[in-house]
C-alpha cells in the first residue's frame, strides 16, 4: 500500500510538474514579447531593454507558476482523484468517496459521484438479496417441484391400479347379472310349475277330506313341524340381516333350492307309498326335483363369488335337518294310522303344503332376483364410471407431472443464473 502511495504520489507532481511547464511554456513567452514590445514604444536603451525584459520575464513565470499552483489545485488534483475513483470502482470497489474542497470548482461533480456511489451501493445490495433470495426459492422450488413429481407419480400408479380393478369388478358384475338372469328364469319355471301342482294337489286335497279326523295326530306332528320350519326362516332371517345384499339373495335361493329338492323327495316317497294313486305326484316331484338340481347348480355358480355366506348357510342347513327329524316323526305317525285313507290324505296334505312353500319361496325368489338385478346394475354403472374417472385422473396426474419436470428444470436454471448474479455481485466491495 505504501509504495502504491508513492507511485500515485509521484504520478501526482508528474503532472503537476508537467502542468507548470506547460503554463510556462505558453505564459512566459507572451509575457516577454510584451516586455520587448514596452522597450521598442519607449525606445529604452539596451541595459534598459534587458532589464525591462528580464522583470517581464521573472513576472510572467511567476505568475505562469502561481496561476498553475491555483488551477491545479481547484481543478486538476480533483480531477485526478475522481479519475482514481473511477478506477477503483471500475475494479468492482463501492466503498471509494471522494473528499473534495468546498472552494473546489468542481466540489459539485465530487458530491454527484459521492451520490452514485451511495445509489451504486444500495443498487448492489439489493441485486445481492435479491439473488441470495432466488437462490432460496429455487432450491425451495427445485426441492417442492421434486415432491410434488413423486407425489404425482405415486398417485398415478394407485390410480392405474384403481381403474385395473373397476374394470375387474364390473366384468365380474356383468357375469353376476348373465347369471342373474338365467335363475330368474328358472324361478318363473319352477313357479309355474308349482302353481300346476298345486291346483292337483288341490282336488286330491277334496277327496282325502273323509280322512281329515284320523289325521290329528298326524296334524299335530306337523304343527310341530310348522315351528321348527319357523325357526329355520327366522334363522335365515337373521343370516339376512347379517350379510351383505348379494349374499342374502344367493342364501334364500339356496335354501329354497335344498328345500324344493328335499320336499320333492318326499313327495316322491310319499307318492310311491300311495301306490297308484301317487303317480301323477311322483311324475311332478321329479320335474320339480330337476328343476331344483338346475337352481341349486346355479346357485353353486354364485355362491362362489359370495363364499363368506357358506357359513351362514350351513347354519340354516344344520335347521332344515331338525325339519326333516320332525318330518320323520310325521311318517311314523303316518304308520301308525294303518289306513287306506290316511296315506293319501297325509300325501295330499303334504305335497299341497310343500307345493304352496314352493310357490311362494319361488315368489320371493323372483322378487330377489330383481332387486339382486338392479343392485348388480347399479353397482356396474358405478364401476365404470370409478374405471372412467381413475383414468381421467391418472392422465391429470401425468401432466402434472410432466409439467412438473418443466417447473423443475425451470428452478434449475434459476438457480443456476442466480447463482452467476452472486458470483457478479461478489465482485463488488460494499
Amino acid at each position: 500500500m505504501a509504495s502504491e502511495g508513492k507511485h500515485e504520489k509521484g504520478k501526482q507532481n508528474i503532472s503537476l510538474a508537467k502542468y507548470i511547464g506547460q503554463t510556462l511554456v505558453t505564459v512566459v513567452p507572451m509575457v516577454s514579447i510584451m516586455g520587448v514590445a514596452i522597450a521598442i514604444i519607449m525606445q529604452l536603451d539596451l541595459t534598459k531593454s534587458v532589464t525591462l525584459f528580464l522583470c517581464f520575464l521573472v513576472s510572467g513565470i511567476i505568475i505562469g507558476v502561481v496561476a498553475s499552483l491555483k488551477n491545479y489545485r481547484r481543478f486538476l488534483k480533483p480531477i485526478y482523484i475522481m479519475e482514481q475513483g473511477i478506477i477503483q470502482v471500475a475494479q468492482g470497489d463501492l466503498t471509494q468517496r471522494i473528499v473534495v474542497s468546498k472552494n473546489s470548482d468542481v466540489a459539485e461533480l465530487g458530491r454527484a459521484f459521492n451520490l452514485m456511489m451511495e445509489n451504486f451501493d444500495g443498487i448492489i445490495r439489493k441485486i445481492r438479496e435479491m439473488a441470495n433470495s432466488w437462490v432460496i426459492s429455487s432450491e425451495e422450488l427445485s426441492a417442492s417441484s421434486e415432491e410434488v413429481t413423486a407425489t404425482n407419480s405415486s398417485v398415478a400408479d394407485h390410480t392405474s391400479q384403481m381403474a385395473s380393478e373397476a374394470r375387474t369388478q364390473a366384468r365380474t358384475l356383468q357375469q353376476m347379472s348373465k347369471m342373474v338372469i338365467e335363475l330368474t328364469t328358472a324361478s318363473q319355471i319352477i313357479t309355474e310349475r308349482a302353481l300346476n301342482v298345486s291346483l292337483g294337489a288341490v282336488n286330491s286335497e277334496k277327496h282325502s277330506e273323509e280322512g281329515l279326523a284320523k289325521l290329528s295326530v298326524i296334524l299335530t306332528t306337523m304343527e310341530g313341524t310348522n315351528n321348527s320350519v319357523n325357526k329355520s326362516v327366522k334363522t335365515i332371517e337373521d343370516l339376512a340381516n347379517q350379510s351383505n345384499r348379494i349374499g342374502s339373495i344367493t342364501e334364500t335361493i339356496s335354501q329354497v333350492a335344498q328345500q324344493t329338492n328335499l320336499l320333492a323327495l318326499n313327495a316322491a316317497i310319499e307318492a310311491a307309498r300311495a301306490g297308484e294313486h301317487g303317480k301323477g305326484f311322483a311324475v311332478v316331484a321329479d320335474e320339480i326335483r330337476k328343476l331344483a338340481e338346475n337352481v341349486a347348480s346355479s346357485t353353486r355358480e354364485v355362491t362362489e363369488i359370495t363364499t363368506l355366506i357358506q357359513h351362514s348357510v350351513n347354519f340354516a342347513v344344520q335347521g332344515m335337518m331338525q325339519t326333516d327329524s320332525k318330518v320323520k316323526e310325521s311318517v311314523v305317525s303316518i304308520h301308525e294310522a294303518q289306513e287306506a285313507l290316511t296315506v293319501i290324505a297325509h300325501a295330499t296334505k303334504a305335497v299341497s303344503v310343500d307345493i304352496s312353500d314352493i310357490a311362494s319361496s319361488s315368489e320371493r325368489m323372483l322378487e330377489s332376483m330383481d332387486e339382486m338385478k338392479l343392485y348388480v346394475n347399479t353397482v356396474l354403472q358405478v364401476s365404470e364410471q370409478t374405471a372412467v374417472t381413475a383414468e381421467n385422473i391418472e392422465e391429470s396426474a401425468t401432466e402434472v407431472t410432466t409439467t412438473m419436470h418443466i417447473v423443475a428444470t425451470a428452478a434449475q436454471s434459476l438457480a443456476q443464473n442466480a447463482y452467476q448474479l452472486q458470483k457478479e455481485v461478489e465482485r463488488f466491495k460494499i
